[in-house]
């Protein structure tokens, strides 16, 4: 097995969670991703890149944004992307932040 690192991101965002459940599915389907699985029960949304200068996963959780008042505000969208950096591209460009820039180009 090579040696993989992980990279973590958050973003906020307005709406609803069914609104950016499809639209994260559609980033991932736009960015290139493959196997992407979708668990409504968990609010997550998983997939992988298997490119040649670029192996890892994607892993994309939405969460209730809560303020003051203990009454959601919005959604915090959690990434998490784990690539492997055996390999000599991983030197010219950081594999995780490849991923998750895939995923975030799309996010509309």
């Amino acid at each position: 097995m090579g040696v993989r690192k992980s990279m973590e991101e958050e973003i906020s965002v307005n709406g609803s969670k069914e609104e950016w459940m499809g639209k994260c599915f559609r980033a991932l389907d736009a960015g290139g991703f493959s196997n992407v699985e979708q668990n409504q029960t968990i609010n997550q949304l998983t997939a992988g890149m298997r490119r040649m200068t670029c192996w890892g996963d994607i892993i994309v959780t939405l969460h209730p944004n809560f303020s003051d008042s203990n009454s959601p505000d919005g959604l915090r969208i959690h990434i998490k992307s784990t690539a492997n950096y055996d390999n000599i591209w991983a030197l010219l460009f950081s594999p995780n932040q490849k991923i998750i820039n895939s995923f975030k180009n799309f996010l509309k």
